[in-house]
């Protein structure tokens, strides 16, 4: 497996709020996450960088006690996130409730479990993750934003969802209240040739999947899409 990372601070803001890490869980198991904060100034990079770490312990640790020598099931997945996610919330959560400078501070979060021949993805708020294959590109995560909501109930479509300013409104993130949900997949992967993308909106704000799709070349994606 071949792993490529790049986070740039872009030019608008003064500060990268985005937080990431991959990580082998055990030998055949790899684990990406990406955040994206939000909440100020200080709030936004903190509250990230506190979901990713507090996330990825909590899976390692998870995973090791759950999961034996076999292939993981889709239902002991889901649980280990659900572990894992509970505890960033939580670590977010009260973080903003102890300090109220950082009252409100939130973040996305996406993340792909790789293991016994496909993939887990889990996510809260607009941070995606995509895979490419010989079939062409499939979003395995699913927008917890209001326009996504809008499209969802037949308000409006996809391609005025694409029109709307105010695309980056959530109605889910990790941190700004007490329990949060969560959208769980499992995709197998049935070529070695597959290839995964997960990125926050900083991203997607500016490219389509036909854009990523042409884009994307996995010894230079990193650099290419942030460039």
């Amino acid at each position: 497996m071949d792993i490529y990372a790049a986070s740039h601070i872009g030019m608008v803001r003064e500060e990268n709020q985005d937080a990431y890490c991959v990580t082998a869980v055990r030998e055949g198991v790899t684990l990406a996450v990406v955040c994206d904060g939000m909440g100020g100034a200080a709030g936004g990079k903190l509250a990230a960088s506190l979901a990713c770490e507090e996330f990825v312990t909590r899976f390692r640790d998870s995973y090791s006690s759950l999961v034996g020598e076999a292939p993981p099931t889709e239902e002991l997945v889901h649980r280990i996130y659900s572990h894992a996610i509970y505890h960033a919330n939580n670590a977010v959560f009260e973080e903003s409730i102890a300090d109220p400078t950082l009252h409100g501070m939130g973040t996305t979060l996406t993340a792909a479990c790789i293991a016994g021949g496909g993939v887990y993805t889990a996510n809260v708020g607009d941070s995606r993750t995509y895979l490419f294959r010989a079939g062409g590109i499939e979003q395995l995560t699913h927008d917890d934003s209001l326009v996504q909501l809008l499209v969802d109930r037949g308000r409006i479509t996809e391609v005025e969802a694409e029109q709307k300013v105010q695309k980056n409104i959530l109605i889910r993130a990790l941190g700004t209240d007490p329990y949060v949900e969560f959208g769980f997949r499992f995709t197998p992967l049935l070529s070695d040739k597959s290839s995964l993308l997960l990125c926050s909106d900083g991203l997607t704000a500016y490219y389509d999947e036909a854009a990523l799709s042409a884009s994307l070349r996995p010894q230079r994606a990193a650099k290419a899409v942030v460039e």
